[in-house]
C-alpha cells in the first residue's frame, strides 16, 4: 500500500463487488479502520504486514493512498452504481477519546485534542471536512521534518485537484470506538522520525477505570459521547453509524456482567449524544456477535456475544448472559422509562424460545475456586505444584528444627553434667 498503484487496484476491485453484490448489497464500507492499516502495519508492526523500517513516512504514505483509494470508490459507486442499486458508501474511521490528563493544564488540553486530531482527525479531515488533512498534522510534522533537515513534510501533500475528488466522498460517517486515554505532552528528541514523535502526547490511563480483557481497554462511557460530540462539531454533524463498540474477557465464563454493564452505559451516552446533543446519530452495532480472531492477540480476547469453544472441531457457540440484556436493549430499542408501567418489550420470553446449552470448555481457559479467587485451570494446577513444595520444604524444616533441636538439648545435659 506505499505504492500509489493500490488507488487503481482498489478501484478495479470495487468496481468487480458492486457488479456481482451490488443487488443485495446497500450498504457499503470502503476501508474499515484505515488508521490500524496505516500506523500499526506500516510503523507500528503490530497489525499484518508488520512494517517498522519507515515508522516517520510508511504510516503517512499508506495513510495518503488509502484515503485516495476509498474516494475513487465512492466516487464509481455514486456515478455509475447508486442510481440503479439505491446504497449507500462511506468509510468506517475508529478513534479513541482524550482527556488532558490534568484539565486546568493548557498543555495538557492540547496535548489531548492533539491525540484525536492525529487519530480520528487523520483520515476523517480530508474526507468529512476540505479535502485535506488537518492544520494541526500538517504543522507539526513539517515543523518537525524541516528541524530535521528534509526539504518538505514527511506527510505527502494532496494536489488541488485531489483535495476537489476526496472532499464529501461519504454517505455516513462509519465510527468504531471502545475507549479513552489521559494525555499529556511528550517532548521526543528531533532527530526522531516518528508518528508518535510527530504527535508528541503521552497517555495513561485512569487506575479507578474498570478494566477488560484487553491491557488497552478501560471502560470509559463518558468518552464515548464526547468523541460523537466532537464528530458533530469538527465535520458538520454527518450521520454516524456506530460499526464496532464492546468489551473483552479471558478465558470461559458465560455469566459476563461486564458486558452487560457496558452495553448500558455506552448505549445510555450515545443516546444522550442523540437526544440531547443532536448528533445524528442513526445506527449502532454491537461488536461482536461472537468470539473470533483478534488479530494480533489472536483467540485470547473474546469480545463475543456467543462464546466459541476453539477446542471443538464443530466450533460451537452458546450465548453468554449478556445476549439476553442485549436482546432486551435491541427489543425496547433503548431504556423504558419504570415510571410508565411494565414495558411489552421487557415480559419474560416465553418457553421454548432459548436453549439452554453447556459448552465444551477449554481445558486452558476454563476458571476454578482456588482459595477464594477465581483462575484458568492451568493456573490452579502450576498453584497446587507450588503449595506442595512449600508444604514439603515445610515439612523438612520440621524436621530439620527438631534434630538441630536434639543435637543441641544433648550438648545442654552433657556441659550440665560435667
Amino acid at each position: 500500500m506505499e505504492n500509489e498503484t493500490i488507488v487503481a487496484r482498489f478501484k478495479d476491485y470495487s468496481n468487480i463487488l458492486f457488479q456481482r453484490l451490488g443487488d443485495r448489497v446497500k450498504f457499503w464500507i470502503t476501508l474499515n479502520e484505515p488508521y490500524i492499516v496505516a500506523n500499526l502495519g506500516y510503523g507500528y508492526g503490530t497489525a499484518a504486514p508488520g512494517i517498522i523500517d519507515r515508522p516517520g513516512r510508511g504510516p503517512y504514505e499508506v495513510g495518503h493512498n488509502l484515503i485516495k483509494a476509498h474516494a475513487e470508490a465512492w466516487h464509481l459507486y455514486n456515478s455509475t452504481y447508486r442510481l440503479k442499486q439505491g446504497g449507500i458508501i462511506s468509510i468506517t474511521i475508529s478513534s479513541d477519546w482524550a482527556e488532558p490528563r490534568n484539565p486546568y493544564k493548557q498543555e495538557d488540553i492540547d496535548a489531548a485534542r492533539r491525540f484525536v486530531m492525529f487519530y480520528a482527525g487523520w483520515f476523517a479531515h480530508p474526507i468529512f471536512n476540505n479535502g485535506d488533512y488537518n492544520e494541526i498534522m500538517k504543522s507539526r510534522i513539517l515543523e518537525r521534518s524541516l528541524a530535521q533537515g528534509l526539504p518538505k513534510s514527511r506527510l505527502p501533500e494532496f494536489t488541488e485537484e485531489e483535495k476537489k475528488r476526496i472532499k464529501g466522498t461519504y454517505d455516513y460517517f462509519g465510527f468504531n470506538h471502545y475507549t479513552t486515554v489521559l494525555a499529556s505532552p511528550l517532548q521526543y528528541r528531533p532527530s526522531v522520525e516518528s508518528y508518535d514523535a510527530d504527535r508528541g502526547v503521552a497517555t495513561m490511563t485512569d487506575r479507578s477505570w474498570l478494566g477488560s480483557g484487553s491491557i488497552w481497554l478501560k471502560v470509559t462511557p463518558f468518552g464515548f459521547r464526547r468523541l460523537l460530540n466532537f464528530i458533530k462539531e469538527e465535520f458538520n454533524n454527518p450521520p454516524i453509524y456506530v460499526t464496532e463498540n464492546g468489551i473483552s474477557e479471558r478465558g470461559t465464563n458465560l455469566n459476563d456482567e461486564w458486558r452487560e454493564h457496558y452495553y448500558k452505559h455506552y448505549v445510555n451516552e450515545a443516546l444522550k449524544a442523540a437526544k440531547y446533543d443532536g448528533v445524528d446519530l442513526r445506527g449502532y452495532t454491537a461488536w461482536c456477535l461472537m468470539d473470533n480472531f483478534e488479530w494480533a492477540a489472536g483467540y485470547a480476547e473474546r469480545f463475543g456475544l456467543y462464546y466459541t469453544n476453539y477446542t471443538d472441531p464443530k466450533l460451537t457457540r452458546t450465548p453468554k448472559e449478556s445476549t439476553k440484556y442485549y436482546r432486551q436493549l435491541i427489543e425496547c430499542n433503548g431504556f423504558p422509562d419504570p415510571k410508565n408501567g411494565p414495558h411489552p418489550c421487557l415480559q419474560p420470553e416465553p418457553e421454548g424460545t432459548t436453549v439452554p446449552e453447556t459448552p465444551a470448555t477449554d481445558p486452558e481457559s476454563e476458571n476454578v475456586s482456588f482459595l477464594g479467587l477465581q483462575i484458568s485451570t492451568s493456573d490452579a494446577t502450576v498453584a497446587l505444584y507450588v503449595e506442595f513444595a512449600l508444604l514439603v520444604a515445610a515439612v523438612l524444616g520440621i524436621i530439620l528444627f527438631s534434630v538441630m533441636y536434639s543435637k543441641m538439648h544433648k550438648k545442654l545435659k552433657l556441659s550440665q553434667l560435667f
